[in-house]
């Protein structure tokens, strides 16, 4: 299925390629009609989402809509991105799904208190992605 460009964004922000095709293919096998933009590391998800903050937000793009951001990261972790877009007020509307190699409680705790909308374990059940996108994401009507 083609993304349809007028909708908003979906951000996937993870150092590991395979994670990300991954995501990618159940991404797409859940429906999602939102184009998919690939960051490697937090520093670049970091450079892109300020465009939508402060003096930067005169620009016509379209904020997200979601971002899953991976915990473990090089320089920049999950949480320090997690952290900032939390105190940008115009990135309050995007949801912000952490994902983790690793069922932590306490990294789960932490992306709760720094304002996650979920913490998943990569990779959920392709059912309970779809649900979870379903509330944000265009999904084809069944």
């Amino acid at each position: 299925m083609k993304p349809d460009e007028l909708l908003p964004s979906v951000l996937i922000v993870d150092d590991d390629e395979d994670d990300v095709a991954l995501l990618i293919r159940e991404l797409k096998v859940a429906g999602v009609r939102n184009p998919l933009l690939h960051f490697r590391t937090g520093a670049d998800a970091f450079v892109f989402l300020r465009q939508f903050c402060g003096d930067a937000r005169k620009q016509s793009r379209q904020l997200p809509v979601l971002m899953f951001l991976d915990v473990n990261m090089e320089e920049l972790s999950g949480f320090d991105v997690l952290l900032w877009a939390r105190q940008q007020p115009e990135l309050q509307q995007m949801k912000i799904y952490m994902l983790s190699g690793a069922n932590e409680e306490h990294d789960a705790q932490i992306a709760v208190k720094l304002g996650a909308d979920k913490y998943l374990e990569k990779f959920p059940e392709p059912e309970e992605l779809q649900e979870m996108l379903a509330r944000v994401c265009a999904l084809p009507s069944r």
